[in-house]
């Protein structure tokens, strides 16, 4: 019984710093999202107060009945984050009933993709995460662009994007965000949203709809880095939340294994002593 007990108190020795360690990147990841999302927040907000006065100038795409709508699936590359992919996956699954149009699959992360592969279904288009570190800018710009043209040229109908999100602590919750084609706002219905915009309306001194493109592009570059930093967060904060419940608990079955242990060797000293009396013969 105490080599059992002794065993299980070394495992608990040795994983709980792990864990502990595991914890603390999780949280790091966490802070740095965050940090991140705040300066493409202000960046976006920028961008958003002069959309309205050159949107209208960008061409009609035309059409897009026939085309296939692009769904794009951020997952993550590594575990310890529970049923994170497994309901990321569920609600993909949902979201594609919905839908009655052609559709292409293009999914960001191998555990997404394991899931996605068990369930029946293919990716037209897959690629990995980072496994350290956060999404960066060049990657939110090589897919958007690869988007904005395929758009623009008449081959999808628009992309949607599904990842999870979360607030602060609380539990990760599927979204769905479609980015393209760009939603047009009125400057009416902006100036009602944000009571900051610029008034008379700027001038425009270069080619309208050079400089729509030019900002349309921009906007989408900054709301596909805001996706993937938001799926990152997501994934980061329930990871710290699990394996923060994993090193509490494993503190406290070591407590709980320390108290049975040193009960154990106090019973097994009292029965020693009991025999040493009973042999010398002080006890009948």
């Amino acid at each position: 019984m105490f080599d059992r007990l002794s065993d299980r108190l070394d495992n608990l020795g040795a994983v709980t710093p792990m864990l502990s360690a595991l914890r603390l990147v999780a949280l790091g990841s966490w802070q740095a999202s965050k940090k991140q999302l705040r300066g493409v927040s202000h960046y976006q907000a920028e961008l958003q107060r002069i959309m309205p006065f050159v949107q209208n100038h960008l061409p009609d795409p035309g059409p897009a009945a026939d085309l296939p709508l692009l769904l794009v699936g951020i997952g993550t590359e590594r575990g310890l984050v529970g049923r994170f992919m497994e309901q990321l996956a569920e609600f993909m699954e949902a979201k594609i009933s919905e839908l009655d149009q052609p559709l292409q699959l293009h999914l960001m992360g191998s555990r997404l993709k394991r899931i996605v592969q068990r369930d029946g279904r293919e990716p037209h288009r897959f690629e990995p995460l980072p496994t350290s570190g956060l999404p960066d800018w060049q990657k939110a710009v090589d897919l958007a662009s690869g988007w904005w043209q395929a758009v623009q040229g008449g081959k999808l109908a628009g992309v949607t994007i599904i990842y999870q999100t979360t607030t602060g602590l609380q539990p990760a919750v599927p979204r769905a965000t479609p980015l393209l084609p760009l939603a047009r706002r009125t400057e009416g219905e902006i100036s009602k949203a944000d009571p900051k915009l610029p008034w008379p309306p700027p001038i425009l001194d270069t080619d309208p709809v050079e400089m729509a493109a030019e900002l349309s592009r921009l906007w989408l570059y900054a709301a596909t880095y805001e996706v993937l930093l938001t799926a990152a967060e997501a994934e980061h904060v329930t990871r710290y939340q699990l394996l923060e419940a994993a090193v509490q608990n494993a503190e406290r079955l070591t407590e709980e294994l320390t108290t049975e242990l040193r009960s154990a060797q106090q019973q097994a000293v009292t029965r020693e002593m009991q025999e040493l009396v009973v042999g010398a013969g002080m006890l009948d």
